[in-house]
């Protein structure tokens, strides 16, 4: 027969057991996660990287024309001039002759 201090203790050990166990599950999961953002950061990193165009604008070119003469077949015209803004850190959609535009 086992004495109370001894189930106390065996208690005690259950316990910090079951937190190790609790902590670790925590800290794999943590990593995990960590590990997700970290693949898909590089994903959009990778996709940064793609080789950019150079256009100088004429007169009467508009983002709207080089989109329609620049743009992948199937792409939205759309999206395209997004990236074309985001490429160049247009604020506006406003061009110029003899500007110079990376094109995606």
């Amino acid at each position: 027969m086992k004495t109370l201090a001894a189930l106390t203790y065996n208690k005690s050990k259950r316990r910090q057991k079951r937190q190790r166990l609790a902590k670790a599950l925590i800290f794999l999961i943590a990593w995990c996660f960590m590990l997700l953002i970290d693949v898909s950061e590089g994903s959009i990193a990778r996709g940064e990287r793609q080789t950019l165009q150079t256009v100088v604008v004429s007169g009467g070119d508009t983002l709207w024309s080089l989109a329609q003469k620049y743009a992948p077949d199937n792409q939205d015209l759309r999206s395209y001039i997004e990236q074309i803004r985001e490429v160049n850190d247009l604020s506006h959609s406003v061009i110029y002759p003899g500007q110079t535009l990376k094109l995606p």
